[in-house]
């Protein structure tokens, strides 16, 4: 486990600058918003996925591995104009796995990666309690796989480890519905390509 806190590591240093060029971003909106009026523009969403993207599976199969038990997790920005909007979408996975292998051996599987891609979406349906809209998305991801054999004999223990960095350009593009309650949070669904085959999650209109 503290090899993974030490993998976790570079990821969470680039997630706090990708954050930070979040911030940035919202203060920019947040001027613009406030020069044309008090229309809920900025859009802030947290989902979970279903299904890696592409780049992720290859990195764990590398090793022979299943990566359908990862579970993304993103966090989402919008820009909101009446009917398009523009943002930023960062998500980050994390892969762990011990088991007992034979003639007294043991593997250990350690994954972490994060990807950020600048968001365009376009609304295709807009209704009072829903809207529906087409996304494209451009960006860049990293990726640290590592793997650990232990082998335990009657009179040595040996360890071997092996490993990679995955990084480069990624995208996307995507089809999402979202759900409007009465007060500024709701919920919403994505699909697409290049990235999780099912997201799920809510937001908030501020």
């Amino acid at each position: 486990m503290e090899n993974l806190v030490r993998l976790l590591q570079p990821t969470a240093s680039f997630m706090i600058k990708i954050l930070a060029i979040l911030a940035l971003l919202l203060a920019a909106c947040t001027n613009l918003s406030a020069q044309e009026g008090k229309m809920r523009r900025h859009i802030f969403s947290a989902t979970i996925g279903f299904g890696p993207p592409g780049w992720w599976k290859e990195g764990l199969e590398t090793f022979g591995y299943q990566p359908e038990t990862s579970i993304p997790a993103y966090v989402k920005y919008e820009y909101r104009f009446p009917k398009a909007g523009i943002g930023m979408t960062a998500g980050i996975l994390g892969y762990w796995m011990f088991y007992e292998g034979e003639n007294n051996s043991s593997n250990t599987v350690e994954a972490s990666g994060g990807r950020v891609l600048l968001t365009g979406n376009y609304y295709l349906l807009q209704k009072n309690k829903f809207d529906v809209y087409a996304s494209a998305a451009l960006g860049f991801y990293r990726a640290i796989f590592l793997e650990s054999r232990v082998y335990n004999g009657p009179f040595s223990t040996v360890s071997t480890k092996g490993g990679h960095v995955r990084s480069g350009f990624d995208k996307e593009l995507g089809l999402g519905v979202r759900y409007y309650f009465p007060s500024k949070f709701g919920v919403m669904l994505e699909t697409g390509l290049g990235k999780s085959v099912v997201q799920i999650g809510g937001f908030v209109r501020i």
